[in-house]
């Protein structure tokens, strides 16, 4: 009840973005959104973070050219996956950080498809954000969003407008809103299989072995963490499995001289 609630909330805050304002002709030329792939991507056997970015070129320039809002309301298609087992961060921190867009007063990430369950393709995610003051200013190309999967297998990934009745929306501030062009794209990920994808014993993912990573595997195994993607940057003694004999061998490792991290499967860098 509360997923619906909170849908159902999203959905009249994107209304109000788009009904608040009349649809008009672009500033200056056309604006173009577009998705970023930002190849290679791989997944491994143990399942893989895959990034893709959504991406927006314009020229407006000049005062009052400014843009504050957003609307951008996405379908998802996924090839294989039954195997792939696609799932997408939708947390607002993790889509929008480090984005153009990061430090606006609202951002919104919402799955409207299937009851806002985030493993299940097709779907329509919807992305909204409002700035109150200026914004993206001056021409240039921004990243608007990141778009965040865990993949197990093989697939293509299709990202396109979506064709619900919200549309694509852009307003300039002090403006109206307009509708920039959208370029449809779609992202393959291959298996990682026979590749180096991470470093054994990097549980946090910063590239360094540090005590951090052995207080992220505690925590991994004592306080419900989710264990790093892929695991085996948590397996330090290489045995396929997380276990207290992980943080044995950390301890060793970390406090006592003793032997790397061992690879494993794609955690062989």
């Amino acid at each position: 009840m509360k997923s619906h609630l909170s849908i159902f909330a999203f959905i009249f805050f994107l209304f109000f973005l788009v009904s608040s304002l009349a649809l008009s002709q672009d500033p200056q030329g056309p604006d173009t959104l577009f998705i970023d792939c930002t190849p290679p991507d791989y997944s491994a056997a143990e399942s893989m973070k895959v990034s893709f970015d959504l991406k927006l070129k314009t020229d407006n320039n000049g005062p009052g050219s400014d843009i504050t809002r957003m609307t951008v309301p996405l379908m998802i298609t996924v090839s294989n996956n039954l195997k792939a087992k696609v799932r997408i961060d939708t947390t607002a921190g993790q889509v929008f950080y480090g984005t153009a867009i990061s430090g606006w007063n609202t951002k919104r990430v919402t799955v409207s498809s299937y009851g806002g369950n985030p493993a299940l393709f097709p779907m329509d995610l919807n992305l909204g954000a409002v700035k109150s003051s200026s914004g993206l200013s001056g021409p240039g190309t921004y990243t608007l969003a990141n778009l965040k999967f865990i993949v197990k297998d093989t697939c293509t990934i299709c990202i396109d407008t979506g064709f619900g009745e919200v549309p694509v929306c852009l307003a300039v501030n002090g403006g109206a809103c307009y509708t920039p062009k959208f370029v449809k794209r779609c992202c393959r990920v291959s298996s990682g299989n026979g590749l180096c994808l991470a470093v054994a014993g990097d549980c946090d993912e910063d590239g360094v072995l540090a005590i951090a990573d052995l207080v992220l595997l505690t925590n991994v195994l004592f306080k419900g963490v989710q264990a790093p993607i892929p695991t085996c940057r948590a397996d330090y003694n290489g045995d396929g499995r997380i276990t207290f004999l992980d943080v044995v061998y950390a301890i060793n490792f970390h406090f006592k001289f003793g032997p790397y991290p061992k690879k494993t499967g794609v955690c062989c860098l």
